[in-house]
């Protein structure tokens, strides 16, 4: 079976949808995978199953003299290419390309297409404008273009803008959760160099954050957690907030949190590589997922951060707070005192977690849900 993945963004760029294919397309190496994105950064992606397209009208170049809008361009000559695969599978949104994709299947019906719905596009001032011109446009054109949708939860989805869809047209639609590779993530050991290399306190209560700190990122909440570690401050607990991840965002929120004067509460520990996060999920007595927005579907951190034997504390989202749930728990969204609260439940056990985080995480492994994945492209061919 040959198979075309289509995505705006592809590791080692950060951000769940682009993990997402790679773990997908890895785990269904058996079969002909091919994975086109975009080559507008000149990203340095050595995986062989990747082509990188590039942009031949560069929508991104051009609205961001206006408002910066991350991972948007066209790809028409991804058509040319499309006719050499069984089945075309698409991650939407991918602004530009997605109403190619759509505009292509019209003129090959028999060509299998699926769709997976990652998330809400949100955002305020004029890309928020933006963003709802453009889903006015060709949302429901996107959708109805695909012979299958899947959504990560249906409670995410029955929230969305795609909502309206989901109700009229149930039978197009699949649930189908996210996964965690259980093998990579599991509880580490934790010695005296990582510790020392990165600066980090064996005896005061770790709180975790794991997020891109770029634009495209800005609804991870960053600013509320940094509230909530103000207000622990003040109590008897000794906490440390250890923020990984990097982007152009990251400068703020240094700035912020010297302006809260909790920097020495706070370690931004960067970019760190995958096979290094299991000792911060590990270390960590508690992983915050804080996003203020829908834009967050899901949260493979929370995922994660189980495989590792780590609780959550996610935004009470759609979707997210499904998640959370198993093995954590949820706070109002943009709420800092209430996350403030639910952290310090979660750290001294008052607010017993029913289930161990590993045992929420063995049911979500990459195995079982490619191979409902794969068992749908068949039916679909």
């Amino acid at each position: 079976m040959k198979i075309a993945y289509i995505t705006p963004v592809y590791p080692p760029y950060g951000g769940g949808m682009g993990r997402v294919v790679q773990a997908t397309a890895d785990h269904l190496s058996h079969q002909k995978v091919t994975v086109f994105t975009p080559d507008y950064q000149h990203r340095q992606i050595k995986d062989k199953k990747v082509t990188a397209l590039s942009p031949q009208f560069p929508l991104k170049k051009i609205v961001s003299k206006f408002v910066e809008i991350d991972n948007a361009t066209f790809l028409p000559q991804i058509k040319e290419e499309l006719s050499k695969f069984d089945l075309v599978h698409l991650h939407y949104p991918f602004f530009g390309t997605d109403r190619i994709i759509a505009n292509w299947k019209r003129e090959h019906k028999d060509t299998p297409l699926v769709v997976t719905y990652h998330m809400d596009t949100q955002a305020s001032g004029l890309k928020g404008v933006i963003f709802k011109l453009y889903r006015k446009i060709y949302l429901d054109k996107i959708l109805a273009s695909a012979d299958k949708i899947i959504g990560s939860t249906f409670d995410y989805i029955s929230h969305s803008f795609a909502q309206d869809h989901f109700k009229n047209y149930k039978e197009k639609w699949e649930e189908l959760p996210f996964g965690v590779n259980t093998e990579q993530f599991k509880p580490q050991a934790i010695n005296q160099n990582f510790l020392d290399n990165y600066q980090l306190d064996r005896n005061k209560k770790t709180i975790l954050f794991v997020g891109g700190m770029d634009p495209a990122h800005e609804f991870k909440g960053v600013p509320v957690l940094l509230e909530s570690v103000r207000k622990l401050k003040k109590r008897e607990e000794e906490y440390q907030l250890v923020l990984v991840g990097t982007g152009k965002l990251k400068s703020n929120y240094e700035q912020l949190a010297e302006k809260k004067g909790i920097q020495d509460y706070v370690n931004f520990a960067g970019y760190i590589e995958d096979e290094l996060l299991p000792n911060f999920y590990s270390f960590a007595d508690v992983t915050v997922l804080p996003s203020t927005r829908r834009n967050e579907a899901f949260g493979l951190v929370l995922l994660e951060s189980y495989s590792c034997g780590t609780p959550v504390i996610a935004s009470n989202l759609p979707g997210v707070r499904k998640i959370a749930a198993q093995a954590g728990g949820v706070f109002s969204v943009g709420d800092a005192q209430d996350l403030a609260n639910k952290i310090e439940d979660v750290i001294k056990a008052e607010k017993a977690i029913e289930t161990e985080p590993r045992k929420v995480a063995t049911q979500y492994s990459w195995n079982k849900r490619v191979e409902n994945l794969e068992q749908m492209y068949k039916k679909l061919i």
